[in-house]
């Protein structure tokens, strides 16, 4: 391929069923990826995501509900979601090519709904739901059930594909459109939940007033956390489009147009045949 030692640090793989070749770019070269660290950040957050998942729906297989799923998962829920602050520092270094903005909103308000929500009224948010529907016994809620599994499904897709990326593995198209297609519903669904879990703390939040700072005191100045949440509520109406228009403009690059087909949408048109293969490749390398 001509100028393939300039481009030794792309790999190609051919999606399943398909003829197409997309090019998917690998980050260029980083000193942490040649170090045990690499291998940590792309396997790592997969696994433990995936694990929470699995202590989640096992404990449904065998009975239990919210309340026994936070029983399991509280531990390494926090642990993991706390150390997801990695995640914004290897954006802004440029080890990863996540967006540093999206990166940021994402993670702080997952911290914030877990530990700034969550961890207060650990009762109300496990052994309680929003119900959205009912249809004869069938009940549509919002619950914590809900919540982990959007977290933890979009975030095995999402470092699963990473992994997959920088491991040089071939990639199924099935994993290609499923990242960049679960999100259609699995962000709206996962904020509807961050949202359930705030509105089902806030009575807690109110009456305990945590991390709050009451007058009179020494340093003259007051501060309510329960007035802050609204603040923190507030955030999420310019946060949750700016991530979501992202993924759509990423899926539009990845997947092309209607995101159907073996290659994710065919190019249209004699003009779209000929600019369709450089044009996908370099809307690849931008999107890995």
């Amino acid at each position: 391929m001509k100028g393939g030692t300039r481009r030794s640090h792309f790999f190609s793989f051919t999606l399943l069923g398909s003829r197409a070749h997309r090019t998917c770019s690998l980050q260029p070269h980083h000193p942490l990826l040649t170090s045990p660290y690499s291998t940590i950040i792309q396997f790592h957050p997969p696994c433990n995501r995936a694990y929470i998942l699995f202590l989640t729906y096992s404990t449904v297989a065998t009975g239990g509900w919210t309340r026994d799923i936070f029983a399991r998962v509280e531990v390494p829920l926090k642990i993991v979601q706390t150390a997801a602050v990695a995640e914004i520092f290897h954006s802004a270094t440029g080890l990863v090519r996540s967006p540093f903005f999206t990166t940021f909103i994402q993670v702080l308000s997952r911290l914030w709904a877990l530990w700034g929500i969550v961890n207060h009224a650990p009762d109300a948010c496990s052994g309680g739901a929003i119900s959205l529907l009912k249809v004869g016994p069938v009940h549509l809620q919002l619950n914590l059930l809900t919540l982990l599994t959007c977290w933890c499904v979009s975030e095995v897709l999402r470092y699963g594909l990473y992994a997959a990326k920088e491991g040089g593995l071939p990639i199924p198209h099935p994993l290609l459109w499923l990242r960049y297609s679960a999100f259609l519903v699995l962000y709206p669904v996962g904020v509807a939940s961050e949202m359930s879990m705030v509105a089902l703390a806030l009575p807690t939040i109110r009456s305990a007033r945590p991390w709050s700072l009451a007058l009179p005191n020494a340093l003259n100045w007051g501060f309510d956390y329960y007035w802050a949440c609204f603040v923190a509520i507030a955030c999420y109406v310019p946060g949750l489009p700016e991530l979501y228009f992202h993924m759509l403009k990423q899926r539009g690059k990845v997947l092309g147009g209607g995101g159907g087909g073996a290659a994710g949408g065919a190019p249209r048109g004699r003009g779209a045949a000929r600019a369709g293969p450089a044009a996908r490749t370099r809307s690849a390398r931008k999107s890995a």
